[in-house]
């Protein structure tokens, strides 16, 4: 097995448990916001994860993110906050979770195929990081990416579970 082969089989598990754990999520709790505390909603930590994975990804390839190259923006109709999530753009965000999810799985596919092409000596590129400076490739894809795949699910699994659902999917 090669690092490519690795790093899908993550990212594909990683999408399917976040998967399971958005499958019973109503139109009102997905925009809810949760209170007390200072977690944005769950569309709003949903809405970061994939922005964030597409900006990483597409800035990987030299590509310009999915959401602006394939037209997401004018369908989704939410401002994508960069890397950095702010409390105020969290609260702003209104999210159609059906219309999201199709983007989300346009984003995971085509990562799930990058990721895949992948060899030790790809990932030792470097490529700008959060704040501008240079990092390795294998640290934004193999570690930021999913770390941050994994601690976004489990708030979202954990605000459910404040509201009586099962958080996550086993």
């Amino acid at each position: 097995m090669n690092i490519g082969d690795i790093l899908k089989d993550q990212y594909e598990q990683g999408h399917a448990i976040l998967d399971g754990v958005l499958a019973d999520i109503d139109a009102a709790l997905v925009n809810q916001q949760t209170e007390p505390g200072t977690l944005g909603s769950i569309g709003s930590i949903y809405a970061h994860m994939v922005f964030t994975e597409d900006g990483i990804m597409s800035a990987a390839q030299g590509k310009t993110a999915m959401y602006e190259s394939a037209g997401w923006d004018k369908r989704i109709g939410i401002q994508t906050p960069g890397l950095r999530q702010t409390a105020e753009w969290a609260e702003g965000v209104t999210l159609d979770l059906p219309l999201f999810k199709d983007y989300a799985k346009e984003v995971f596919a085509a990562t799930e195929k990058y990721v895949a092409s992948l060899s030790g000596d790809d990932l030792e590129r470097e490529m700008t990081g959060v704040g501008g400076r240079q990092v390795k490739l294998a640290m934004m894809i193999g570690t930021v990416g999913t770390i941050h795949i994994a601690e976004h699910t489990g708030e979202i699994a954990a605000i459910k579970g404040m509201h009586g659902l099962k958080g996550l999917p086993f």
